[in-house]
């Protein structure tokens, strides 16, 4: 394992000794160096490299040259010339010797090619060095040129803010004038909707008042009780226009108390709307429809601002006979509807 790994590491020193001699920027002709393991073409670098790269390219391949990599090159070959004690044979078999003498020569052969770029190595330093000053002048020579450039900009700049600065102060001081007019405008029109909201509001009070006293006049001229119910029935089959009609108003009307009759407790079936388009086809455009709901213990109120016919439960734990009362009068009304339906 440890000799494998010595291999990859070599051979991927040579890939890079190989990028670096095909390099353009590198004057020395350095050797040819097949790799240990198989003779295959060098890579060919596809663009030519700059200086810095060269540079980095050349300190990375001596980096991985020295140190750890160096150290293991030379314990192997230690042991290649190591025999066992006791059978006197190598250390190392055969294909093994055969592995470690070709890395061992693989690695020599990149050592001593690495060296002769010494003098290389020292110009490519002159050229970055170069390189980097003329840079330099060069940034500084544009740095002047966009400061010079940057002052014309920056007059120009105060020159156009000054003018803009003006523009504008004449522009709001016009702004201002038609904001303080439309102000004056928007403030009559403010109170205008105002008072004309609070005529609505006071029309809308009136006309709820109105209604109010009428339902009020409307409820309490309906009988409440048996009585009343059966009175109201009289009433509904009477102004039914033919048979068809009145039956589904009576089915509609025993299906509505015998769902409060079956769960008292729960208040969606104890609430009609007074303009549910259902109710008002079935039930509420017959004389006698609705006033059964009212002679039955239903009032006519409000819930959430829609009208509303509503059946209001007593409480049964503090009210228990006022409870049994309004339970038995729905009951007892179902039962006239069921007897209605038999005729």
């Amino acid at each position: 394992m440890e000799l494998h790994q010595t291999e990859d590491k070599v051979n991927d020193a040579l890939a890079l000794y190989r990028r670096l001699r095909t390099s353009s920027g590198i004057d020395v002709d350095l050797p040819e160096i097949p790799s240990a393991s198989e003779n295959g073409q060098p890579n060919q670098e596809e663009r030519p490299m700059t200086i810095k790269e060269l540079l980095t390219l050349l300190q990375t391949i001596r980096s991985s040259l020295e140190g750890e990599l160096k150290t293991k090159i030379e314990k192997f070959r230690r042991r290649l010339a190591e025999k066992d004690p006791i059978t006197g044979a190598p250390r190392y078999g055969t294909k093994t010797a055969e592995r470690v003498r070709a890395l061992s020569e693989l690695y020599d052969q990149l050592v001593a090619a690495i060296e002769l770029l010494g003098d290389t190595e020292e110009n490519l330093n002159t050229k970055a060095k170069k390189i980097e000053t003329e840079k330099q002048r060069s940034i500084k020579g544009k740095e002047l040129i966009a400061r010079e450039q940057a002052q014309k900009d920056q007059q120009r700049k105060e020159e156009e803010e000054l003018k803009r600065k003006q523009e504008e102060a004449a522009h709001e001081e016009a702004l201002q004038k038609e904001r303080l007019e439309l102000n004056r405008r928007a403030e009559e029109s403010r109170r205008s909707r105002q008072q004309a909201e609070q005529l609505r509001i006071e029309e809308d009070r009136r006309a709820r008042d109105e209604r109010l006293r009428r339902d009020q006049e409307w409820m309490a001229g309906i009988p409440k009780g048996l009585d009343g119910v059966r009175m109201q029935l009289k009433k509904l089959r009477e102004a039914a226009p033919d048979a068809s009609s009145l039956l589904t108003a009576l089915t509609s009307l025993h299906t509505l108390f015998s769902q409060i009759v079956s769960h008292p407790e729960e208040p969606k079936f104890r609430r009609v709307r007074e303009d549910h388009p259902q109710f008002n086809a079935d039930i509420g455009k017959h004389d006698g429809g609705k006033e059964i709901l009212i002679a039955a213990g239903f009032r006519l109120g409000a819930i959430d601002d829609i009208p509303c016919f509503i059946s209001t439960e007593p409480s049964l734990e503090n009210d228990m006979d006022g409870w049994s009362h309004w339970f038995d009068l729905l009951k007892e009304t179902q039962n006239l509807i069921e007897q209605e339906l038999m005729k």
